[in-house]
Formats: C-alpha cells, structure tokens, sequence
C-alpha cells in the first residue's frame, strides 16, 4: 500500500539487507559464506512488483567515523530476471565484499540464528 501511495513521489527507497528474517518460511534460503542462509526477499519482491532498479551500495571505511559508499546496479531490468537472481547477485556482492574486509563485517553471524526447515527449498550455488 504504502509504494503504490508514494509511487510518484519516491527517488529512492533503501533496504537494510543485513537482517535475519524472522519467519524462515518466508525467507530465501541460498548459502552464504558456505552456510545456508535465510536472506530477506523484499528487495526482489518489490523490484519486480513496480519494476525498480535495483542497486547494491559496497561501503569501505576510510578512517575511524569515515565510511565511503559506491553504488553498483544490479539490474533495471528486475522483470526479466528468474526468480532469485537479484537476491542471489546481492548475497554474492555482499560476499566480496566481506572479504575484501572481514574485520568490519562481524554482525553477519547473526544471519545463522535460524536454520532451514526441511520443507524450504534451497538456492544452488552459483560459482563466483
């Protein structure tokens, strides 16, 4: 409801993608870090449902209190991608980046606080 209100009025609209979903049905599960993972599905979603462009921000720190943000797109074609690809080309992305720098990415231990029912299916890997 609230995209459709705002649809006219929005530049931009972030998604804080480092969350654990709480309901594991709901989630994606694909691996991370060569752990299954639940990751957030909203981003897709929405990308999909009103056709937004959608971009990954690499953030680097510089210095104590400075932090540098890139921007990358992803796709501004969400629609005509499979099912899963954003999200699988975003957890690949967020990957990388952790190990270009994994002192400052510590939180994401907090994604394998859930683990996968035996009903939901998971994502293959793809080669990175």
């Amino acid at each position: 409801a609230y995209f459709e209100a705002n649809q006219d009025k929005m530049d931009a609209i972030m998604f804080g993608a480092d969350q654990c979903p709480h309901n594991v049905h709901k989630a994606y599960w694909t691996y991370f870090m060569s752990q299954e993972t639940p990751v957030m599905f909203g981003t897709e979603k929405y990308a999909k449902e009103y056709d937004y462009t959608v971009v990954f921000g690499h953030i680097r720190k510089l210095k104590r209190g400075h932090y540098e943000m890139e921007f990358e797109v992803i796709t501004d074609q969400p629609r005509s991608l499979p099912h899963g690809e954003i999200t699988e080309r975003h957890t690949r992305m967020l990957e990388q980046d952790i190990r270009k720098a994994p002192q400052y990415w510590l939180w994401t231990h907090r994604r394998w606080k859930r683990t996968r029912p035996v009903d939901m299916p998971i994502a293959q890997r793809k080669a990175s």
